[in-house]
């Protein structure tokens, strides 16, 4: 068992995560560039307004929840605020991470305290959770969610449960629990972009899109 698990940790930190970045930056490039093949119908009519200047604007005027709507549903606004931060905040600054994204670009910045990173992973963990019985729970939430919105939700909750548990040393077998780590992380870069995983992108050119229409028409967004 020790010798497999080794050289699944082996395969894993070499070929696994080669293949996992090429089709990640490939998918994503892919779905840009898609969405740039299609493009929209030129637009003919004089300018009202400075588009650039609105579609900038609306990337975080939309950032924020429209009024009433954290009050509406607080779990749904709040918990995505703490799992999205969280998720981030886990990946850019625990230091194994960082040794990696030092690895690859060469460019170091400073580490948080595990403790604080500890902190942080189990908050955006229950926050996952949350949301996830918040959907199960709401009927029409319930209705048009398919199974791809929790094949997504898998992904992104194994990457944080089984680094917490390797990074703790939860497991009598650890070399096993750190692949099944990268394992899920890479499955969780192949899946980004083909799934609604990719709104990490994407939303912000919608926004700005619809934005910059708006502000074309010299209303606002």
């Amino acid at each position: 068992m020790d010798d497999f698990s080794f050289e699944l940790l082996d395969w894993a930190r070499g070929p696994g995560l080669e293949i996992a970045s090429v089709l990640f930056v490939l998918g994503i490039a892919l779905r840009l560039g898609e969405i740039a093949y299609i493009g929209r119908k030129p637009n003919f009519a004089p300018a009202r307004g400075n588009p650039v200047v609105q579609g900038i604007k609306t990337i975080f005027t939309r950032t924020a929840p429209a009024p009433g709507m954290v009050k509406r549903a607080p779990a749904i606004h709040i918990g995505g605020w703490i799992f999205h931060i969280g998720f981030f905040v886990t990946i850019l600054f625990y230091s194994a991470h960082i040794r990696v994204f030092d690895d690859w670009f060469e460019v170091p910045w400073s580490r948080w305290p595990s403790s604080i990173i500890a902190f942080v992973a189990v908050i955006t963990m229950v926050a996952l959770i949350v949301l996830l019985l918040t959907r199960i729970a709401h009927p029409v939430r319930r209705k048009i969610s398919t199974a791809g919105d929790y094949a997504v939700w898998a992904l992104t909750f194994a990457p944080l449960v089984t680094g917490y548990i390797s990074a703790h040393d939860l497991t009598d077998a650890p070399a096993l629990m750190k692949a099944l780590h990268i394992l899920s992380a890479e499955a969780l870069m192949v899946a980004f972009p083909f799934t609604k995983l990719m709104h990490g992108i994407t939303t912000f050119v919608a926004r700005y899109y619809n934005g910059a229409i708006q502000g074309r028409k010299g209303a606002k967004s």
